[in-house]
């Protein structure tokens, strides 16, 4: 580990990151990015996978789960682990480059496709799958955009991308519970919360093609899937085989004992006898497939687990679930809720008046912590002198109380009080950016909380500069210099979490405005310009 690496705290680990090159965005989603990279050893460009820790923060074993696959596993069609670093902030995974592009790109690319090319490709996926599942690993996340080519030859290896809410099983038999996957993809036990495990993964494999359902809106799609109600649409099947239609609804069964397992999928006789048709259904395919990406904007990532865990009860046994009944589209939509002007929690008054201050807050050991040390520095600089007459011990005390103020304030107090959080990130570049994160406005303050914090943060500075202006009017021009280290870093604080609300309350007015107005069509269109509005009223109000 490098002087330059112990002066960043950076973990041990981060020395490796010397060894890459970082070039251009892949992707981006919703724990990071996909950077392509060279390897400096070898000169082999890669794919580095970059997450971000807060976004992962308190379920960090999840990373750590995804290393552990990853370094087990060994197999043409699954992209192969290279290395993994970290920094103070990131988690880095380096995988080989698949520089293919998507299935469906690939796909729509061709001149011309048949069902044999079909079976071809659900070949490859499926004895990846059986790999998989040899080595008692669930992949959950099956998806056409995890299904990309290793490189750009018309032979190359279709590659199963994304293992990070993939599972090891401890026995063939366990039941996983957690909701995941990519909900136009999940099984109805995942949906219906009745545990799944391997078949999961099959399920999937049957919508990687063309879907069989074909609903509105979320609550009908999550409906047609619990019933499994597969229908093979004449407009895009009548070409199809019957082999083929029976292939996917072996896969497509409701109950997952009834599911072909990969073994037998690939012992099925479209897989393993060329027995489709010879029709073009490059055409087919192509509208099918320009239809689900309009659809993807409607598709929520189970994966992000905040946002389907309320659409049935926590119990977990199937006997709690008489159908999709329980299933609602305001559950579904768990961010689709009006705000209004308040977005605070307000206290009852009669027993906030009982109650002391440190009761009535959320975090009372935070609310100490973000007057302790500010307070400690003005009483030390006041009444210093009455103790000591060493400035030089003077000075040492107040800085270390107004650094440990900084600290506190900036990545405690803030986060907590009042959900607000800024820092400055380094690039892959070496360059240097400060991001401001806000929280969700939907989510009430404790208005305790959020008055203490702002009060106690723009006090603070104010009390220095009086102190400053004293010292040039008493000519004590010494003293300027533990005022000036008080300023600047109070002030650091100020501006900061100034930034971070003024995008709270953008995001407020965004919101207010997309929720009164954005429900479809001509609305919409206002929604947008009633945001803008808004949004600019709030800035220019607060």
């Amino acid at each position: 580990m490098n002087l330059s690496s112990i002066l960043h705290l950076q973990p041990p680990t981060y020395e490796r990151k010397k060894h890459y090159e970082f070039g251009r965005d892949l992707g981006t989603g919703t724990y990071g990015t996909v950077k392509q990279a060279k390897a400096l050893d070898s000169g082999n460009d890669v794919a580095v996978k970059i997450i971000l820790k807060k976004t992962v923060k308190g379920h960090e074993d999840m990373v750590e789960k995804e290393i552990g696959v990853l370094k087990n596993l060994s197999h043409p069609n699954i992209v192969n682990f290279l290395d993994w670093f970290e920094s103070r902030d990131k988690y880095y995974l380096v995988f080989d480059l698949a520089a293919g592009g998507e299935l469906f790109d690939r796909i729509c690319d061709q001149g011309r496709f048949t069902e044999n090319n079909a079976a071809t490709i659900m070949k490859e996926v499926i004895c990846a799958i059986e790999y998989l599942h040899s080595k008692n690993v669930v992949h959950r996340d099956l998806k056409p955009e995890n299904l990309l080519y290793k490189d750009n030859t018309p032979d190359s290896k279709l590659m199963i991308v994304d293992f990070g809410i993939s599972k090891t099983m401890d026995s063939e038999d366990q039941v996983l519970t957690t909701m995941c996957g990519s909900y136009g993809y999940a099984a109805p036990e995942v949906l219906l919360r009745k545990g799944h495990g391997k078949p999961v993964d099959m399920w999937s494999i049957g919508l990687c093609g063309y879907a069989p359902f074909q609903a509105d809106n979320d609550q009908q799609l999550v409906a047609e899937i619990a019933r499994c109600n597969v229908v093979f649409h004449e407009r895009y099947w009548r070409n199809v085989s019957v082999e083929a239609r029976d292939f996917i609804k072996c896969l497509l069964r409701a109950h997952p004992d009834k599911r072909l397992t990969a073994t037998e999928a690939l012992q099925h006789k479209w897989i393993a006898t060329e027995t489709g048709t010879d029709v073009d259904l490059l055409d087919n395919v192509k509208e099918g497939f320009n239809a689900k990406r309009m659809f993807k904007k409607s598709v929520r990532a189970i994966a992000a687990a905040n946002r389907l865990r309320t659409m049935t009860s926590s119990s977990t046994d199937s006997s709690s679930f008489s159908g999709v009944a329980t299933i609602d589209r305001q559950n579904l939509l768990s961010d689709a809720q009006p705000m209004g002007n308040n977005n605070t929690l307000e206290p009852d008054l009669e027993a906030g008046q009982q109650d002391s201050i440190l009761k009535q807050s959320s975090h009372p050991v935070c609310l100490i912590f973000h007057f302790l040390f500010r307070v400690g520095a003005i009483c030390t600089y006041f009444f210093g002198t009455w103790f000591t007459d060493n400035f030089v011990l003077i000075f040492v005390l107040c800085v270390l109380m107004l650094v440990f103020d900084f600290w506190t304030v900036k990545n405690v107090s803030g986060r907590l009080l009042v959900g607000l959080r800024w820092w400055s990130e380094n690039k892959e570049d070496g360059s240097t950016t400060w991001l401001f994160e806000s929280r969700d406005p939907s989510r009430p303050l404790n208005p305790v909380d959020s008055r203490l914090f702002w009060t106690g943060l723009y006090v603070a500075p104010a009390i220095w500069v009086v102190f400053g202006v004293l010292c040039i009017l008493t000519f004590k021009l010494k003293w300027l210099l533990i005022v000036a280290v008080a300023l600047s870093l109070n002030f650091a604080n100020v501006i900061g979490y100034t930034q971070c609300d003024k995008d709270a309350k953008q995001k407020w007015a965004t919101g207010f405005a997309s929720n009164m107005l954005g429900g479809s069509g001509a609305g919409g269109i206002m929604g947008g310009l009633m945001s803008r509005g808004i949004t600019r009223m709030a800035g220019s109000m607060f």
